[in-house]
């Protein structure tokens, strides 16, 4: 879903992992300073139409132990293709690992979204094998 008023804009898209690789770095198990780098294509809402693709880095922040969530500092791109001539936009914040969705700020990107301020909400249980994205920006 796309709708635009008076330079809002609240849309709506689905990202399938393609590729994923986690880095296990220091201590053994989840600890700070873990990678987890992700990518695959990204769709409309309906996941009919291809837009472009969408990739991410995130690096764990905190590993507090059993009884408490650890948590991952992330960057994601999204890059849209035909629809809107490679514009990207930038979405970052701090997630946690076993969170059923997540808010990200969104703090820009390049072309149509080089001014865009807002927040992109990740939702990971909607569709088993996709993230399901809902960006709300001011462009």
């Amino acid at each position: 879903m796309l709708t635009a008023a008076g330079g809002q804009e609240t849309f709506t898209v689905v990202a399938t992992l393609e590729e994923e690789q986690e880095e296990d770095l220091g201590e053994e198990g989840p600890s700070i300073g873990d990678v987890y780098t992700f990518s695959g294509p990204m769709y409309d809402e309906s996941e009919d139409t291809r837009l472009g693709r969408f990739d991410g880095v995130c690096t764990t922040t905190s590993s507090p132990g059993p009884n408490a969530e650890a948590r991952r500092l992330c960057n994601v791109v999204a890059t849209f293709s035909e629809e809107r001539e490679g514009a990207e936009i930038d979405a970052q914040g701090v997630g946690r690992i076993e969170a059923e969705d997540v808010v990200f700020a969104v703090t820009g990107g390049n072309r149509e979204f080089r001014n865009a301020r807002g927040q992109a909400t990740f939702e990971y249980e909607e569709r088993e094998d996709a993230i399901v994205l809902t960006y709300e920006v001011d462009t």
